[in-house]
């Protein structure tokens, strides 16, 4: 028998949407598939969980950061945020 990987909802914000939908097609494209690619595992690729005051995690793309909150209980990843490294903290 073989396993399927779970999988996991991804759910972007309407801001972040609004956002996306704004930036040039090649970045946009990349921070998608990064995005969707959490479908499959959360915490593949350059993941690490926000310190200080900030909860959640972070996802490296490039220039890009992407800042989201897993939900175990239902299998859900929650995109809370994103954009350059030096705004997106702030």
């Amino acid at each position: 028998m073989t396993d399927t990987p779970a999988t996991w909802s991804v759910i972007i914000q309407e801001k972040e949407k609004r956002y996306l939908s704004k930036l040039p097609r090649k970045e946009r494209e990349r921070l998608l598939d990064a995005m969707l690619a959490m479908k499959v595992d959360p915490f593949a690729g350059d993941v690490a969980k926000l310190k200080g005051s900030l909860e959640g995690w972070r996802l490296r793309v490039g220039r890009w950061r992407v800042l989201f909150v897993v939900d175990q209980e239902n299998k859900a990843v929650v995109i809370a945020g994103f954009g350059p490294r030096g705004d997106v903290y702030k």
